[in-house]
């Protein structure tokens, strides 16, 4: 991935899944490449619902969550500030 080839790293990541399904590793690899591969959200999600199955407390698992609620945070006051104009 670091070096850009990115369906090479497609097939590469297929490949060590293949021989070990519950690598939490390659799994989360496998999102950010999906990311970087700008695949639809739909596909990412599903992705990262294999690596919860696999490796709930994985650190990306963990800073998508972060994330989502600093998003939610931001996104009521954001609501809140509109509705009062």
């Amino acid at each position: 991935m670091h070096l850009n080839r990115l369906p090479e790293a497609e097939a590469t990541l297929q490949q060590a899944l293949e021989l070990d399904p519950d690598d939490a590793q390659a799994r989360a690899n496998q999102v950010v490449l999906a990311c970087l591969m700008a695949r639809k959200r739909a596909e990412v999600e599903g992705l990262v619902v294999r690596l919860k199955a696999v490796h709930e407390r994985h650190p990306l698992v963990g800073g998508l969550a972060e994330m989502e609620v600093r998003f939610d945070e931001v996104a009521s006051r954001y609501q809140a500030r509109v509705a009062g104009t």
